[in-house]
């Protein structure tokens, strides 16, 4: 079977939360690719007080 093709334009925590549940359901049905900025994946950018008080490893 042929895969959609998606496409999403950040790298931040809603865009990479709103791809989790088509890949949870159907895990081989998309192609995705993620343009970003970024140099890295998308991070829980919540615990980074936590981590940056030393309450939290990274």
């Amino acid at each position: 079977m042929k895969k959609m093709k998606r496409a999403m334009v950040g790298n931040g925590m809603a865009g990479g939360r709103t791809l989790e549940e088509p890949l949870k359901l159907a895990p081989d049905l998309y192609e995705i690719i993620v343009f970003g900025a970024e140099p890295h994946p998308d991070h829980n950018r919540i615990l980074l007080s936590p981590v940056l008080a030393g309450g939290v490893a990274a």
